[in-house]
């Protein structure tokens, strides 16, 4: 046997060294984008409210264009919930909680109805007035979440469109 001295060989894996910076720039990244993905995720559930009454509110005028006849939209602000009638709704009797409509998530609030001129309501119950045409009074829809964000849902009188706005857009001038 000729001398025999044992071989080193490299082998192809990582040192303890390099898995530790590896994990400690990872840990760096999640520091940095976690808070702002769960602000986005956050932020998405505003969002989510105001699309789904936007969308509410345009098949509603479509209904009262396609029936010929007018519709009505109300904003219940005890029950937290946005509807549709084919009929008003008498003062002395607002739609009970079992009325179909849209609910609010959890955590979204309805802030005000404004109309412009200064008129706002913040309680009880708005009943607003779509005509066979799909006109309604111009009106801005006001929602909250938990963390103060706010958005606005402007109705145009003519238009099918309904106008959705980051933040607490005031009617008046």
């Amino acid at each position: 046997m000729r001398g025999s001295l044992p071989r080193f060989r490299f082998s192809p894996g990582f040192t303890l060294i390099e898995l530790v910076a590896v994990m400690a720039v990872i840990g760096v990244m999640f520091a940095v984008v976690v808070p702002r993905v769960t602000g986005a995720l956050e932020t998405r559930g505003l969002d989510k409210a105001a699309r789904t009454v936007s969308g509410y509110v345009s098949g509603l005028k479509e209904d009262a264009v396609a029936s010929g006849t007018p519709r009505y939209l109300f904003v219940d602000f005890p029950t937290r919930k946005i509807g549709k009638a084919a009929e008003p709704f008498p003062e002395d009797q607002p739609p009970s909680h079992d009325h179909p409509g849209l609910d609010l998530p959890a955590g979204i609030r309805l802030v005000d109805v404004q109309f412009p001129g200064g008129g706002r309501i913040s309680s009880g119950l708005v009943q607003l007035r779509v005509s066979p045409r799909g006109y309604v009074r111009h009106a801005a829809i006001h929602l909250a979440d938990a963390e103060g964000r706010e958005m606005t849902l402007i109705l145009e009188p003519f238009l099918s469109r309904i106008q959705v706005a980051e933040g607490y857009v005031s009617l008046e001038k």
